[in-house]
């Protein structure tokens, strides 16, 4: 029988590396074991080339594979059907650093995997990768977005309301697009739950479970939050306003304008379910939904 503190650590290994039994079950007996096999994991992702990535994910479709378990979680779309597999980052933090090792690499190479990966069957997720990486080192440099307001669609009599994008050319002339631009100070990534220091002008980025969203930053009084997206929808999720309410962040936040962003490639189209949890009505009070297109092409 695992105790309270064994559960939660269970857990916490569970969603920093992914579903791997045996590191949920064996640390708790062999803990040292578990930084052995976090210096692995960050040695395989730091050896990984685009040519492993493109291999990786093409191999996928025929199970021929070789390539770190720690890595990549391969999955059936259909449990009735024995082909047509996805590949994708066995968690959320895997992915993140996965993103951190592609921003190394040359943009122009970055640009190649990215168009080989979206003609590859199954490999959305990992073209996400791809284009996120594209596109946060864009903003990092410069944020220089035509925002575009989107659309809500009342909720039906059983269901929540929605929230569709617009092309530019038939916004609403009420909320017509408008030209957001400025340049980060710096780039802080961070990987706990809470910030002990937080700074306007500074471009943040999450390395941890934070499942929110993938970057913020406040500008003149404008809380930016940016979403990457090739994906025809999003959900937001309820950890946004534990984390938008920590300390350290909510007295600088006070009397700010909310703006969650979806960065999508041009041409794309996003829908977000406008969900009635208790726990998010504070952020669908404040905050104001845009989509921005960018093309990493540029």
């Amino acid at each position: 029988m695992l105790t309270e503190v064994q559960r939660t650590r269970a857990e916490e290994v569970f969603l920093e590396y992914g579903p791997t039994p045996r590191l949920c079950i064996d640390f708790l007996e062999y803990p040292f074991q578990l930084d052995d096999y976090r210096d692995e994991l960050r040695r395989a992702i730091s050896n990984l080339t685009l040519d492993s990535l493109l291999s990786a994910v093409r191999m996928s479709e025929n199970l021929n594979m070789n390539l770190s378990h720690s890595i990549f979680l391969v999955q059936r779309k259909d449990v009735n059907k024995l082909h047509g597999y996805t590949i994708e980052p066995i968690s959320l933090s895997v992915k993140r650093l996965l993103k951190k090792q592609l921003m190394k690499v040359e943009q122009k190479e970055r640009l190649r995997t990215y168009l080989l990966l979206a003609r590859v069957q199954g490999s959305r997720i990992m073209t996400s990768i791809v284009f996120e990486s594209l596109a946060q080192l864009q903003l990092q440099e410069e944020v220089s977005l035509n925002l575009v307001p989107m659309v809500e669609v009342p909720a039906p009599r059983k269901g929540n309301a929605k929230w569709e994008s617009q092309p530019s050319s038939r916004a609403d002339t009420a909320n017509p697009p408008f030209l957001t631009q400025f340049k980060p100070m710096n780039t802080v990534e961070y990987d706990k739950s809470e910030l002990s220091r937080f700074n306007p002008g500074v471009f943040y980025v999450p390395m941890s479970n934070q499942v929110a969203f993938d970057s913020f930053m406040l500008v003149d009084q404008v809380l930016y939050i940016f979403q990457f997206s090739i994906s025809a929808s999003h959900e937001i999720t309820e950890d946004i306003m534990k984390f938008l309410s920590q300390p350290t962040l909510e007295e600088k936040l006070q009397g700010a304008e909310w703006r969650f962003v979806f960065v999508i490639p041009p041409g794309s189209t996003i829908v977000c379910s406008e969900s009635n949890v208790a726990k998010l009505k504070g952020f669908w009070d404040r905050a104001g939904l845009f989509t921005a297109e960018i093309d990493v092409h540029k």
